[in-house]
């Protein structure tokens, strides 16, 4: 069966031709829906939802495992027709360094997120502001598009998640900046890009990715020229990164325009245990074991 590479300029080639790391995962895939109204919807639409879906995808997989790695190369395992409607299925195959089972993890934190933005204007798990924002993008109708919904295969189609009119509206919420204050987020600094202004050479700043393995997020960050030499010195590093913060209005910190940068230690060696937390006021608990303090807290 011919594969479309999506991430390579549209390279066709038959499944399980060298390269393609032993084979076509058949079991594991993202399936993308398409309903049209009644008129025939627009190719540069339809387009653009395969390559919003796919960003999204590759930003997803940013947030898992920002250390440097083997990403997915997303393929077109099927493409159907029928019932009013278009099915498409991306894959990504494995290769020695990362297996594909890993690499399609990204395919279930997009379908769960879809799933999320349904009830709650906040930025899911494992997506950055701009990855809730090209759901947005995704899901709008019009042009001949009438419904896109996302749902996980895995030897079975899962249930279809539509990017329906509430996912669209909460995840513009999601990404609207409500409050600003000054502040300080920490963690892997990764993907740095110039702005516009920059490739063009007329300075600007510097957009990079603060990634959060412990918590599954990221935040987009904006840095100044001044920055840049120590932004390459720390680049693929734990960060504390202070400056003016962005947030929803779900209290979540979509992102910093930074004015500080300062290296964190990559493990918890250098970070003060917890013993030596609770030395620091012996009376913290007002004399009861740390048991009863916390059974008496959830209580309440």
């Amino acid at each position: 069966m011919p594969v479309l590479d999506f991430h390579r300029g549209g390279l066709i080639r038959p499944a399980g031709s060298a390269g393609y790391g032993g084979g076509m995962n058949t079991t594991t895939a993202l399936e993308i829906r398409i309903v049209p109204d009644a008129e025939m919807a627009e190719f540069q639409r339809v387009q653009q939802v395969f390559t919003d879906l796919r960003s999204a995808l590759d930003e997803i997989d940013r947030v898992y495992l920002p250390v440097r790695s083997p990403r997915p190369v997303w393929r077109l395992l099927s493409l159907n027709s029928g019932d009013g409607e278009f099915r498409v299925r991306l894959t990504a195959t494995g290769t020695k360094r990362r297996p594909a089972a890993d690499l399609l993890r990204p395919v279930k934190a997009l379908v769960d997120g879809v799933a999320h933005l349904h009830d709650v204007p906040e930025v899911p798990r494992f997506y950055m502001a701009n990855t809730v924002a090209r759901i947005a993008h995704a899901g709008r109708v019009g042009r001949g598009v009438r419904e896109v919904s996302v749902a996980e295969v895995n030897g079975r189609v899962g249930p279809h998640v539509a990017i329906s009119r509430p996912v669209v509206t909460n995840a513009r919420q999601a990404v609207q900046e409500r409050q600003q204050s000054y502040g300080s987020v920490s963690g892997i600094l990764e993907t740095l890009s110039s702005g516009r202004e920059r490739r063009q050479g007329k300075g600007g700043s510097i957009h990079v990715g603060i990634f959060d393995p412990d918590a599954r997020s990221a935040v987009r960050g904006e840095v100044p020229p001044d920055l840049e030499v120590q932004l390459r010195d720390l680049w693929a590093h734990r960060v504390l990164a202070g400056g003016v913060v962005t947030r929803n209005q779900r209290g979540q910190v979509i992102s910093i325009r930074v004015d500080r940068l300062e290296q964190m230690p990559e493990d918890d060696s250098a970070r003060a245990s917890v013993a030596e937390l609770l030395g620091a006021d012996p009376d913290w608990l007002g004399g009861q074991r740390v048991d009863d303090y916390i059974r008496e807290i959830r209580r309440g």
